[in-house]
């Protein structure tokens, strides 16, 4: 991403951040030192969100330490200067320090030490060097965008004394979340708008049935029906009562009297 994109706007590195951040305070809280905390091992999924990964090096802290004397764990450009001089002493600030390699190339485009080169093209050893004794350039430098708040959550990632830096992950993450937003509490994305309409929605439907409810008439029913005279023959007339509840006027087609049928015509008509 940073070599497709260059330095990310705060607002676009702080997510990352926030996420790196979360990462290693889980791994801390386990007492797992991380040590190798760089670019190419932070994955990002489609929707943004990072991974901490490749934990290959980790430095359990409650451990015997097994790492040979003279080996250097680590890349250089997000080394701790106690990586690099005093590898008993590495504890999670180490951690911090390169998170704080890692923020400062997200912000201002590359490494505190990038731009310097080693007699003889032994770089790797110039840069640890410099990661033991000489105080980073300021990232508004390179990034005139990067706030004064930020570059100083930055650089107290980036002190040379572990003592000197933040002593956890979550304090870090307070601190740039307060430098970013000027609160320590992030605003909460805005709701999408279509769950407040279907809620509305379903509130109205709602209220429709039951005012129907309170003004649709009840139902007619039928207590009683009469007829007399009860037995009639074919063309004479009967009076037919009904006892309804909840009656309606209403015109009820075909109920108009029909003639009689002929005697001939009855007699074949089926029964």
């Amino acid at each position: 991403m940073l070599l497709r994109t260059g330095p990310l706007a705060i607002n676009h590195a702080w997510p990352l951040a926030h996420g790196i951040l979360n990462a290693l305070e889980s791994a801390h809280s386990r007492q797992i030192v991380h040590r190798d905390v760089k670019p190419s091992n932070v994955l990002v999924d489609r929707q943004g969100t990072p991974y901490l990964g490749d934990f290959g090096i980790v430095l359990a802290v409650k451990e015997e330490r097994l790492t040979q004397t003279g080996t250097v764990m680590g890349t250089p450009q997000y080394m701790s200067p106690e990586q690099i001089a005093r590898r008993m002493e590495v504890d999670h600030r180490s951690d911090i320090y390169s998170f704080g390699c890692l923020l400062y190339e997200m912000l201002a485009g590359a490494t505190p030490f990038d731009h310097i080169s080693g007699a003889g093209g032994d770089t790797d050893f110039a840069v640890k060097t410099a990661h033991l004794q000489t105080p980073p350039p300021p990232p508004r430098q390179r990034n005139p965008a990067i706030s004064p708040a930020v570059e100083q959550v930055v650089m107290r990632c980036l002190a040379k004394d572990p003592n000197h830096r933040f002593a956890t992950c979550g304090q870090v993450r307070e601190a740039l979340t307060l430098a970013v937003y000027g609160r320590v509490e992030p605003p909460k994305k805005k709701s999408p708008v279509w769950p407040w309409l279907a809620g509305a929605a379903t509130f109205v439907a709602l209220a429709i049935a039951f005012a129907a409810f309170l003004l649709w008439p009840e139902q007619p029913v039928v207590e009683s029906f009469t007829a007399a005279p009860a037995s009639i023959r074919q063309g004479q007339g009967t009076l037919l009562r009904w006892n309804v509840q909840h009656a309606h006027p209403r015109a009820a087609g075909g109920l108009a009297r029909s003639p009689p049928i002929p005697p001939r015509a009855a007699a074949q008509s089926p029964s």
